[in-house]
C-alpha cells in the first residue's frame, strides 16, 4: 500500500482513510463542543484542527480504540481547557474582541484598533483571520504558504499583538 504524506506525517493509504473519515464524521461536534468552552469561533476551529493534529500523530492507537469519539473528545477538552488556563493567566484580551469593537465603533478601521509597532506581515494576517474572518487553511491558501506557516505567523502575531496591548494598557495605568 503506498504512502502518503499529510501535515508532515507519512501515513498508508488506509490511515488516510480512516483520518478523512474521522474528520468528517466528528469535525462539527468537537467544533461545538470547543466554542462552547472557548467561546471564540477562531479559537475553536484552531483547537479541532490541533486535535486533529495529535491524531496524525496517535492514528494507530486511536484506529484500535474502543471509544474514538471520547478520545477525540478528551483531547480536545484538555486543549481548549489549557487555552483557558493560559489566557487567564497571561491576562490576554482575544483578539476576536477586538474585532467586535471595531464593528461597534464603525468609524475606528480594524488596523487602527490594532496597537503600534505591528509589522504589517503580522498586521495583514490578523487582518485576514478576524476581519476577513478566514481560516487557518484560507489564510494559508491567501498567501501561498502552507497551512502551518499560517497558523505559526498567526500565532505569532497575536502573541506580538498582545506584548503590545499589555505594554499599552501598563503605559495608561489600566
Amino acid at each position: 500500500m503506498a504512502d502518503v504524506p499529510i501535515g508532515g506525517v507519512t501515513l498508508e493509504k488506509d490511515s488516510v482513510t480512516f483520518f478523512e473519515d474521522l474528520y468528517r464524521k466528528y469535525y462539527e461536534k468537537l467544533f461545538r463542543l470547543a466554542k462552547g468552552i472557548v467561546k471564540s469561533d477562531a479559537v475553536a476551529e484552531e483547537l479541532v484542527d490541533e486535535t486533529y493534529v495529535i491524531l496524525l500523530t496517535q492514528i494507530n492507537k486511536i484506529r484500535s480504540h474502543p471509544n474514538q469519539l471520547g478520545w477525540l473528545h478528551k483531547v480536545l477538552t484538555k486543549l481548549a481547557l489549557n487555552e483557558l488556563r493560559k489566557q487567564q493567566r497571561h491576562g490576554e484580551i482575544p483578539l476576536d474582541a477586538v474585532s467586535e469593537i471595531g464593528e461597534e465603533q464603525s468609524m475606528v478601521s480594524f488596523n487602527d484598533a490594532l496597537p503600534n509597532g505591528l509589522k504589517s506581515e503580522e498586521k495583514n494576517i490578523l487582518k485576514l483571520k478576524y476581519q476577513d474572518q478566514l481560516s487557518c487553511t484560507e489564510i494559508a491558501h491567501h498567501l501561498g504558504i502552507s497551512h502551518e506557516l499560517s497558523r505559526t505567523r498567526l500565532h505569532r502575531a497575536k502573541k506580538h499583538c498582545a506584548q503590545l496591548m499589555e505594554q499599552e494598557r501598563k503605559k495608561r495605568g489600566i
